[in-house]
């Protein structure tokens, strides 16, 4: 089966305001050497079942940066539960 293409903008406050409206984007990052893209925060781009409540989303765009470390991890927690693999972090 085909995977459906994502739809990738070029910052990630765009991403952020197109993720808690609803629609999960990858965006890329500027200033890297290769072309890269990022999941959107809790990777419902790549695993549309994991997209968080709104309330959830509107928490974590207004969080501080260390609250937002806990919701990554939350969100990387789920991600190993969906995909039942270990998650590696890098960058």
């Amino acid at each position: 089966m085909k995977r459906p293409k994502i739809r990738v903008v070029s910052s990630y406050d765009e991403q952020l305001t197109l993720w808690v409206a609803g629609e999960s984007v990858h965006v890329t990052i500027p200033g890297r050497k290769r072309h890269t893209t990022d999941c959107c925060p809790d990777f419902s781009c790549c695993q549309p079942a994991l997209l968080q409540p709104l309330e959830v989303r509107q928490a974590f765009v207004t969080a501080s940066e260390s609250e937002r470390h806990f919701f990554l991890l939350r969100f990387l927690r789920a991600l190993c539960d969906a995909s039942r693999k270990n998650v590696h972090v890098t960058g």
